[in-house]
């Protein structure tokens, strides 16, 4: 188009405009100031930008662009009319250059916008926005919003999120950090433009909702709309709100069906966006808190390349080899093995392995004994992740402990020889004690000398008493050193080897003995059968003397699924904390009451050791001493019953009994 001068822009039949490079008014013709009741005295020289929306600010300032070679250009810019009005319009624009080439001013023709020039338009706005990388999730809504709000000239345009008691504003066109608290408070369903949507089950479009059956919401509603558009955004084909279009003055003209397939369009958008800020916003969530596994874990973490490099390492990895994490990224991971793996080949590294050995070299030049887990790469990465876990202390107390189980296996096995041999050496000097003992008691025996028969007996009796203490010591140190076999054992039959060989004192103490149904069990039989028969003579020794010795010999199921042997006795017991002593070689808790060396119970504990057994006292309440084995599970099946075998020496009392063992009594 020709330049045209100010009397020529009073003649065209169109609206038009002269303004300089920052938009200031130089001169609008008389249809302008008709078109858009817009005085013209007033308006001359302020910016055209007061008048244009600001969403199409851009689009005017870089009309500022146009040059000597490329002087005119069309533009869709709507002007704000002097009601508040918004006409949208296509401006043809002419630029005049000065002698120089600088911008003089620009002159704007207006011509009507078509409904496919304005839907194009505000299609191609929100692709823009919708697409752009830059944005975040908050500006990106934003945009959507104001771009259809221009495009609909309507005042308001937010999302209605629905709520279990109503729905609340989420997001409006100026962004989230401008929603108020009074915003986000629910409010009924029925007083928002979401219910009338979700009632009409389509797009709500209401150029004057004044003359609808819908008019006091206009009273209800915090914005107070006069005019509606709105449609459903769906998130995972949910209902996940509306998106709602408002104005304060009613619309002349109903809306077209391409603004309300716009419409749908920006729902449908705003959806995909709310969608995508959920994911991203979960995988961030997941990011931080497999990121903070990472790196707080104790173990020593890095991930690795095809090629062995290191491309990121945890900080407890840093922190035990002394390095800062920019020094590391990007190298070799063998330039921190010791030999012989350094800067060589790394089978361990070429597949998965679990607990391999490996030496690594700190900052200053320490050995990090180590063991590697690595997970290699799979079809979706090509990363491989390496776990070691620094057993440097522990493999140093191992190797602290071996050396001290060393020391004290040679000391405890140098103690039994020792034992062994000064108990047998002294069987030698007690049997010739004895001997000449006895000779020396029948040499005097005539003679009329009390005291001397005492001492010559007193000397006897004690050399007797320790001949008995040095054969119980080796007896105790055999069973101290030695291995035990591993066989089934019934222990119905040792029972009856043990009271056989105590029938003498059974029957002298008048004792009565019960054997309930025991089980079968695993264990060596002959140091079997002399654990039950001390623990039987012990319940003996230790006996009441007013009434008749009873022993009951049962089997229960104990804590965790344990099997426990029972030897209970109605004996004299003993005092509170000496439940562990009675075990200990050569303790006796009351030596006046009997004659001993105090070895018996020793052995038993020897015996129960070397079963990988444990055995307790419990006092008379519940019983006499308890020996308890630590197997776990399903109870062994018990045996068939025998009879009790008879001989030649004086029968014993025993009964057996098919019941259950008994509950624990007081004595």
């Amino acid at each position: 188009m020709a330049d045209t001068g100010i009397f020529t822009m009073d003649t065209l039949r169109t609206a038009a405009c002269r303004f300089t490079a920052n938009t200031t008014i130089i001169y609008f013709n008389s249809l302008f100031s008709t078109v858009f009741d817009r005085d013209s005295e007033p308006c001359i020289g302020s910016r055209l930008l007061d008048m244009v929306p600001e969403a199409f600010h851009a689009d005017l300032a870089a009309l500022a662009g146009l040059t000597p070679q490329n002087p005119s250009s069309s533009v869709r810019i709507p002007i704000v009319d002097g009601k508040g009005g918004s006409i949208p319009l296509v401006w043809d624009c002419k630029a005049d250059f000065t002698p120089e080439g600088s911008l003089r001013f620009i002159t704007a023709f207006a011509r009507p916008a078509s409904d496919d020039l304005n839907y194009r338009t505000a299609i191609e706005s929100l692709l823009k926005v919708a697409n752009d990388p830059a944005l975040d999730y908050d500006a990106r809504a934003c945009g959507i919003l104001t771009c259809a709000r221009n495009y609909f000239d309507m005042d308001t345009a937010h999302v209605e999120r629905l709520s279990e008691d109503g729905a609340f504003t989420e997001v409006d066109q100026r962004g989230l950090g401008d929603i108020t608290a009074q915003d986000r408070q629910s409010i009924p369903l029925a007083d928002t433009a979401l219910g009338l949507l979700i009632d009409s089950g389509k797009v709500l479009a209401v150029p004057d909702i004044g003359k609808t059956p819908h008019a006091a919401l206009s009273e209800k509603a915090p914005l107070s709309p006069v005019a509606l558009l709105a449609s459903g955004i769906y998130v995972n084909r949910k209902l996940y709100g509306a998106v709602v279009f408002a104005s304060n003055r009613p619309r002349t003209q109903q809306f077209s069906s391409q603004q309300t397939q716009y419409c749908t369009l920006v729902g449908q958008w705003l959806g995909f966006i709310i969608e995508q800020h959920r994911f991203l916003t979960e995988l961030q969530l997941r990011e931080r808190k497999y990121r903070h596994l990472f790196e707080d874990a104790p173990a020593m973490i890095s991930i690795l390349d095809a090629s062995e490099r290191i491309s990121d390492v945890n900080n407890s990895w840093l922190t035990t080899l002394g390095y800062e994490r920019t020094s590391v990224i990007g190298r070799r991971v063998t330039d921190f093995f010791a030999a012989p793996h350094a800067n060589g080949p790394t089978p361990e590294l070429q597949h998965d392995v679990h607990n391999v050995p490996l030496d690594l070299v700190t900052r200053d030049g320490q050995i990090v004994q180590s063991r590697l887990s690595t997970l290699g790469s799979t079809e979706a990465t090509s990363a491989t992740l390496a776990v070691m876990v620094d057993v440097t202390e522990r493999n140093r107390v191992l190797l602290d402990l071996t050396n001290i189980r060393k020391t004290l296996t040679k000391a405890n096995e140098e103690l039994k020889r020792f034992n062994a041999i000064a108990a047998h050496d002294l069987q030698e000097p007690l049997r010739k004690i004895r001997l000449f003992g006895g000779i020396l008691k029948s040499a005097l025996k005539d003679t009329a000398n009390p005291e001397i028969e005492t001492a010559i007996e007193k000397i006897i009796d004690a050399a007797n008493r320790l001949t008995t203490l040095v054969k119980d010591l080796l007896l105790y140190s055999r069973e101290s050193e030695r291995s035990y076999a591993r066989q089934k054992v019934n222990l119905a039959p040792l029972l009856d080897e043990a009271i056989n060989d105590l029938a003498l004192i059974i029957a002298d103490t008048d004792a009565q003995i019960r054997i309930f149904d025991l089980p079968e069990i695993e264990g060596d039989p002959v140091p079997l059968q002399r654990l039950f028969t001390n623990l039987i003579l012990n319940a003996l020794k230790y006996r009441r003397e007013d009434i008749n010795p009873e022993i009951e010999i049962f089997a229960r199921t104990g804590a965790e699924e344990s099997l426990e042997l029972i030897v209970r006795d109605n004996g004299i017991g003993f005092k509170p904390g000496e439940e562990r002593k009675i075990f200990a070689p050569f303790v006796r808790i009351q030596p006046e009451k009997s004659s001993g060396s105090g070895i018996g119970l020793a052995i038993c504990k020897s015996i129960a050791t070397g079963h990988g057994w444990t055995i307790r006292a419990e006092n008379r309440a519940a019983g006499g001493p308890t020996s308890s084995s630590p197997w776990i599970g399903k109870r062994p099946q018990e045996p068939r019953r025998r009879q009790h075998r008879t001989n030649t020496r004086p029968r014993a009392s025993v009964r057996r009994n098919r019941h259950e063992p008994p509950e624990p009594r007081p004595n």
